[in-house]
């Protein structure tokens, strides 16, 4: 999968796109990202897009580059559902008890070297050697992922 920041979107030159269609997968959080995406590669390289399988595609040099709509949030509705119940609310105030007085950060992330976990951590290494002052008021939980999904997060993209 690629990504495209805001700065390469606007540039007048075609080579970020270019770069981008030699992916098989390019996904956008929003579809308004995606369809800008698709109308800049017309306009600037000449390329069409089509549906195929309830996809869209980009035809980049005779073979089709997927364009996705990835959006990455939470559902509120289930978030809800959930924080409802009598376990979930027993736990939260258990929470709130144990970090009373205290920002608490928390992090979910798949165990992979690319998802920057270590990062967060020396960041928060950083912060407590700039500002000593905020050890013991700012807590980190991080909960990991296991990696053993066996490919199945692409399943639904190969239809």
């Amino acid at each position: 999968m690629a990504s495209l920041s805001h700065d390469s979107a606007g540039s007048g030159s075609g080579f970020p796109r270019r770069l981008l269609l030699n992916a098989n997968l390019v996904g956008f959080h929003a579809f308004d990202y995606a369809r800008h995406f698709m109308s800049s590669c017309s306009l600037l390289l000449g390329v069409s897009s089509h549906a195929r399988r309830g996809h869209i595609c980009i035809d980049y040099h005779g073979r089709d580059v997927l364009v996705s709509i990835l959006p990455v949030g939470v559902d509120m509705g289930q978030l809800r559902a959930v924080l409802a119940t009598p376990g979930a609310a027993a736990k939260a105030k258990k929470i709130a008890e144990a970090y009373c007085g205290q920002t608490l950060m928390v992090g979910v992330d798949d165990v992979n070297p690319f998802k920057g976990v270590d990062l967060k951590l020396l960041a928060l290494v950083k912060l407590f050697d700039t500002e000593p002052g905020m050890r013991g008021k700012v807590v980190l939980v991080q909960i990991n992922n296991p990696t053993c999904n066996c490919g199945g997060d692409i399943d639904g993209v190969r239809g």
